[in-house]
């Protein structure tokens, strides 16, 4: 095979048509990062606004984390490999929301205007 041949086939290691691209551009940034700080991330205290490779690498990891029972096998596969991890406080926190009521546009637009209406004295 030839070299450039050999380049081509490591670059794209890990690459899977089924999966969103930016999906994958961002876990090979955090395998990135994982590699370059030599394995040694807590992944549970990178700050969510932290930006690598012009990616949002700490809101991606916190997605992640939260999205567990979503993510396909080989995804979590994946990122088990760089020590990414489910959170149960992520994940109880997303599904506390998910059952939280919403409101229809229709019901926010009567608290609106009952609230914008003058008071009887």
């Amino acid at each position: 095979m030839r070299p450039a041949g050999r380049s081509w086939r490591r670059s794209t290691r890990g690459w899977c048509p089924t999966r969103p691209i930016i999906w994958q551009r961002t876990h090979r940034v955090a395998r990135q990062w994982w590699r370059e700080s030599d394995g040694r991330v807590d992944w549970a205290e990178l700050l969510a606004d932290t930006v690598f490779e012009g990616e949002r690498l700490g809101r991606w990891v916190r997605s992640q984390r939260a999205a567990w029972p979503e993510l396909a096998p080989d995804q979590r596969d994946l990122l088990l490999a760089i020590w990414i991890e489910e959170d149960p406080e992520l994940l109880a926190a997303r599904a506390a929301a998910a059952a939280k009521p919403r409101a229809s546009r229709a019901d926010r637009f009567q608290h609106g205007l009952a609230a914008s209406l003058p008071t009887a004295a």
